[in-house]
């Protein structure tokens, strides 16, 4: 609460103060003298406070406090002068102990010298009214006891400003803090959008990875099917061979049966060179893509370590201020009760400061659980790369397969032409195509076993692109609850 507000209410308490002793005063007064008697005076005492109430919501508090003097003193001497007795003669005395509520130095040395100066001024000026008083001692006594209570007051009042000061410095440093606080958690809003961005760039990422990673594994599968054609084509050719050598006069059938069927073995040979190739540009992307994703996510660890930096500062304010309200609570205790209102405000700051504390080790427990889903992605990151290395080896082992089988293949079409060319050396051309029909048949079981290895890496990367996929779900949804958090 500020200072004139402050005042205001005191002077708002002083006029319903006033008017309740004028209403006890009247009251006991009435049954000594009547009740219509005092009527008079309890009319005026009620216009009057009415007056002084109405006036401490309008007149600035500073004026006010010291026309509350001023109409106190009036009315003492007032009824001094139209009832002089010693009843009224005290109310001098009572004017000291209301003062006192605005615990300032000056309205109460001003109502001290109005009270010493106005007592000296009646008591000789209607002696009549004090005979049961002597008339040195009782005004000495009466001095003394004013100006010591004055001086009493006036320690008191000092003590309470310095308290007032020592309250307001600790409110002013209360509310740096805060700003500081609001500003730091600004920071971290600024830092929470910028990894929710970098997230979403990551998902768009992942996604890609994902589409290329189930492209390869259609052409893993055709590829395969490919493989398994041609060894049954193999084993064809070999049966067709046996068969050659055991009837003769159908050789030229079957030569040529066999030349058409090496010429369907080179266009699948030729078809799957392709694909392999193919395969190798699709690897070489999802390896960049893959590396875009790691540098990313190491951007993001970058942005969490800003984060942590900036909470750690959070948290060094925080302790100061728990101990400046601290500080100030044995300061209040010291106080007693004129330290109470102070001791609330320490408590209230430091409520703040738990607060504060208690915000930031939840936002630490967010920032670690980010921190636990960024390495776990940054591990399916670097699976994920050694997968689609094995992927590329394999690749290029299946491409010198099918370069081989190609060279194979070409043997056989000339093999065919020489049985045509030349029947007299059928025996010798059969026996030769035979060891090639059993090369041919290694090769495509060779081809066949590298093939479902390939496949087997490409599931594993599938799976292991799905563990990217909700690796970064995680990242997002604890984004979310960071956004959340801050709002």
């Amino acid at each position: 609460m500020e200072y004139n507000e402050l005042l205001r209410r005191k002077s708002k308490i002083l006029s319903a103060t006033i008017l309740l002793c004028i209403i006890l005063r009247s009251v006991v007064n009435g049954f000594f003298v009547g009740f219509q008697e005092v009527l008079p005076m309890m009319g005026a005492g009620l216009v009057a406070a009415g007056i002084l109430f109405f006036l401490s919501s309008v007149v600035h508090p500073v004026v006010m406090m010291y026309l509350m003097v001023v109409m106190m003193s009036g009315i003492s001497v007032a009824l001094m002068f139209l009832f002089p007795s010693i009843v009224n003669f005290m109310m001098f005395f009572m004017a000291m102990f209301l003062v006192v509520i605005y615990e300032d130095i000056r309205p109460i040395v001003m109502q001290g010298v109005i009270s010493m100066g106005c007592m000296l001024w009646f008591y000789y000026q209607f002696p009549n009214a004090f005979v049961d008083i002597s008339p040195t001692d009782t005004t000495a006594m009466a001095m003394v006891y004013i100006f010591s209570g004055m001086m009493v007051y006036i320690s008191m009042c000092k003590l309470t400003r310095e308290q007032f000061v020592m309250l307001e410095k600790a409110g002013k440093e209360s509310q740096r803090a805060k700003e500081a606080a609001e500003g730091l958690l600004e920071k971290i809003g600024v830092s929470v959008d910028i990894l929710g961005n970098t997230s979403s760039k990551l998902n768009e990422s992942v996604d890609v990875t994902g589409q290329i990673s189930g492209q390869i594994a259609v052409a893993t599968e055709d590829m395969a099917k490919t493989t398994a054609t041609e060894a049954r084509d193999a084993e064809s050719i070999r049966a067709m061979m046996h068969e050659g050598s055991e009837k003769v006069h159908n050789v030229a059938q079957q030569t040529g049966e066999m030349h058409e069927a090496s010429v369907a073995t080179n266009e699948a040979v030729v078809a799957g060179g392709e694909r392999v190739h193919q395969l190798n540009k699709e690897m070489d992307i999802l390896s960049d893509a893959m590396d875009q994703t790691a540098d990313a996510v190491s951007s993001l660890n970058e942005q969490m370590d800003t984060i942590i930096g900036i909470l750690n500062e959070l948290d060094s304010l925080t302790s100061q201020t728990n101990l400046l309200s601290l500080n100030a609570s044995i300061e209040a205790a010291r106080a007693g009760e004129q330290g109470r209102g102070f001791a609330v405000v320490a408590d209230e700051v430091r409520g703040l400061s738990e607060n504060s504390a208690e915000f930031t080790s939840k936002i630490h427990e967010i920032l670690d659980e980010v921190k636990r889903k960024t390495d776990a992605v940054t591990n399916e990151i670097s699976a994920g790369q050694a997968s689609v290395s094995a992927c590329s080896e394999y690749a290029e082992a299946v491409d010198e397969a099918f370069g081989r089988i190609r060279e194979n293949n070409e043997q056989v079409r000339n093999r065919a032409k020489n049985m045509k060319a030349d029947m007299d050396g059928l025996d010798r051309l059969m026996t030769d195509a035979m060891e090639n029909v059993d090369n041919i048949g290694t090769s495509i079981h060779s081809s066949s076993e590298a093939m479902e290895e390939i496949s087997a890496s490409i599931s594993n990367l599938d799976s292991n692109i799905r563990g990217v996929v909700e690796g970064y779900n995680d990242i997002n949804r604890i984004t979310d609850e960071l956004k959340h958090t801050r709002a």
